[in-house]
């Protein structure tokens, strides 16, 4: 599920570099958190497990925006 977050992400995170919209990214990177920790609370795994994978997503944005913001 996650794999398949951050790929959404790759091009939404592109999508509003074009665009110069910081706050729209943003947005996006903590909704994919939210629905990634969703889903791991629905399957059953434990609390740690949902916080690796919600910072993973995060982190994953982050480098993303910094990446945008250097190319």
């Amino acid at each position: 599920m996650q794999l398949i977050a951050v790929f959404l992400l790759v091009f939404e995170v592109g999508r509003t570099a074009m665009v110069s919209d910081l706050l729209t990214a943003i947005a996006t990177i903590l909704a994919a958190a939210t629905v990634v920790i969703s889903g791991g609370k629905f399957s059953g795994k434990n609390r740690y497990a949902q916080t690796v994978v919600g910072g993973y997503i995060i982190a994953a944005g982050a480098v993303m925006i910094l990446a945008q913001g250097l190319l």
